[in-house]
């Protein structure tokens, strides 16, 4: 079971660094590393007055980048899409 199960924790991290390495790249980041990554999340977030995140994981840096993302453009559609969060909950 052990082997099976790194396998699929392999999977769903590769997973999971595709989705986040696309968000990134929607709030106009591009890195090689999850360092290099936090380090322009911090910068970009200091550029929108947003400070005191120092502490916070990529994922969450992301998340508040995300929402300065205008909510009608595209880039906003692409997050939600890549999120898995349905858009008829907007048009309903």
């Amino acid at each position: 079971m052990g082997k099976w199960s790194n396998i699929l924790k392999n999977t769903i991290m590769a997973k999971l660094s595709k989705q986040l390495s696309k968000r990134l790249e929607i709030v106009g980041i591009k890195a090689k590393s999850e360092e290099e990554a936090i380090t322009k999340a911090l910068k970009r977030l200091e550029e929108q007055e947003v400070e005191g995140y120092y502490d916070e994981d990529l994922e969450t840096l992301v998340s508040i980048l995300e929402s300065f993302v205008e909510p009608q453009s595209e880039d906003a559609a692409e997050i939600l899409k890549i999120l898995n969060f349905p858009l008829s909950r907007f048009f309903e």
